[in-house]
């Protein structure tokens, strides 16, 4: 009895020093009918499976290789309630805070929105280790079979639990997208038909490659290369949703973007890093060829593409509360002008990685020795200036539209990107639909505001297209030129604020005007 009440003081303590909302969560979860329906299905199902498979193997199972067949039905079952029960109903945890009013009181409390997302999170994995020991006695029996790989179950079993953790605190982000109820309905439907489509690639990759692709070749060093890029890729992705959902639930007075921003630089970087650490420690970078930069600098591109169009679009009002905790050191205020938020702040913030892209990309065509260079540099200028110039236009027009009407938000803004980017993909076609110019033949100059055309075009051609890389550049620089008085007036607000973190006489005062003495 004394044990059991040293036990019990010592989850008790554990509770207290737990996350508050881990707590909660994990209680109303166990007590919630979706648990309890969804556990015994999970058992009813996995013992119905061992019943009539064994039923179904007979005598062939003492000299067969069942295993395999086992260890995949019993997965089945276990994908379906980590990929598809766990993160929907972590997706409706956090939606049913703002449903039931219930995260003002949240908001209200000591707990800082990074700690709430957290415990969501830390509640979604408690459920996904409780149907993990509930599947554990049925795997336990299957590696009594013959046919049973350990090493390459206990692979798939932590890869999944990796994977199904990621893919929950995705869904927790997009439980803070939409605010109006009828975006929520929609959201709802959009994040239940995603995990159903998630679920059919899991099983599909499991089949393939688990099941019908034999053993799995652990002296294979490209095998661990390309596990330890998707665990690094999944890791930081799954950050850049908690920032996400952490900036979702701040206040809007408080600093959103620097979190995000460093999040999205350091994926950059890390990408790119990746490039090069594989060919130095496996093989040489002098067996980097154009492709690998080529791939390489168009998923850079597709990322700060996404990125830039968030980040030049902020309103560019720095509230008191970020001016008040900004360093006070002049450099490192120079420094961190890119991170904070604001369009501006956020436009500097694009084109300085999008530099760094066309430097990194000049480096390692260089040291490879790439022989077509010139096309690399042709195609990666083209690249970034296409970012820029769609970005920084439609970033001009919407802060030229706000200030002409206040009701104009960054939404808007985004939104007339995308069109100018629309608009620029289709107009080259218009002339040909009324037959008035064949594109069929060969690339048309008509065709520079597409931007996939013309990076195709570039890529396909041996000498590239430099009269096009260089009406591209020139336009660039026109949307940065434009772009730069706000992008000065952004730098010198960081550089000049004077506001001062407040002293301890002046919070009493506010707090507690009678300690002041001016009560009267």
């Amino acid at each position: 009895m004394s044990t059991l009440k040293a036990a019990t003081r010592w989850l008790e303590r554990i509770s207290d020093w737990s996350n508050p909302i881990l707590v909660k969560e994990t209680r109303q979860a166990l007590k919630s009918r979706q648990f309890v329906i969804t556990f015994m299905l999970l058992l009813l199902i996995s013992w119905l499976i061992s019943v009539f498979a064994l039923m179904q193997y007979g005598s062939a199972i003492e000299y067969g290789s069942p295993g395999r067949a086992f260890f995949s039905f019993y997965y089945v079952v276990l994908s379906v309630a980590i990929f598809v029960v766990v993160p929907f109903i972590a997706y409706r945890s956090l939606l049913n805070e703002r449903e039931h009013n219930t995260f003002d009181l949240l908001s209200i409390t000591t707990l800082t929105p990074r700690q709430i997302v957290w415990g969501k999170l830390f509640s979604a994995i408690v459920q996904i280790l409780i149907y993990y020991s509930a599947i554990a006695p049925f795997i336990a029996f299957t590696s009594l079979l013959q046919g049973f790989d350990l090493a390459q179950v206990t692979l798939v079993l932590m890869v999944s639990v990796l994977a199904s953790i990621a893919v929950s605190m995705v869904a927790l982000m997009f439980s803070t997208v939409a605010r109006q109820r009828h975006f929520q309905a929609v959201m709802t439907l959009i994040v239940l038909v995603g995990v159903l489509i998630l679920e059919g690639i899991v099983l599909g990759v499991f089949f393939d490659f688990a099941i019908y692709s034999g053993a799995v070749e652990w002296d294979d060093p490209d095998f661990w290369w390309g596990l330890g890029f998707a665990f690094l890729a999944g890791m930081t992705y799954m950050l850049l949703a908690q920032q996400i959902t952490t900036a979702q639930l701040t206040f809007e007075s408080d600093n959103r973007s620097t979190g995000i921003r460093i999040t999205c630089s350091a994926q950059f970087w890390l990408l790119w890093a990746s490039l090069i650490v594989y060919h130095l420690f496996y093989s040489s970078l002098t067996a980097i060829d154009d492709g690998f930069v080529f791939a390489f600098a168009s998923i850079s591109g597709i990322h700060w593409t996404i990125v830039g169009v968030f980040a030049a679009t902020e309103h560019d009002f720095l509230s008191r509360r970020i001016r008040r905790n900004l360093p006070r050191s002049g450099l490192l205020r120079l420094l961190i002008v890119p991170f904070l938020p604001g369009g501006s702040r956020g436009l500097i913030y694009l084109t300085g990685h999008l530099a760094a892209l066309w430097l990194i990309s000049f480096a390692v065509a260089i040291y490879a020795a790439v022989p077509n260079i010139d096309e690399i540099v042709q195609y990666v200028s083209a690249l970034c200036s296409y970012i820029i110039i769609y970005v920084g236009f439609g970033t001009a027009l919407g802060r030229w539209g706000r200030s002409v009407s206040s009701e104009l938000q960054p939404a808007h803004s985004r939104v007339l990107i995308l069109l100018l980017l629309a608009a620029g993909m289709i107009a080259p076609y218009l002339p040909g639909a009324f037959g008035l110019v064949d594109f069929r033949s060969r690339y048309s100059i008509l065709e520079i505001t597409n931007p996939f055309s013309t990076l195709s075009e570039i890529d396909r051609t041996d000498g590239g297209l430099v009269f096009v890389s260089m009406i591209l550049l020139g336009t660039a620089v026109l949307a940065l030129f434009i772009n730069l008085r706000a992008c000065v007036r952004g730098g010198i607000e960081i550089m000049k604020s004077d506001v001062r973190p407040r002293t301890r006489v002046e919070t009493v005062m506010i707090n507690d005007p009678e300690e002041s003495g001016d009560a009267d």
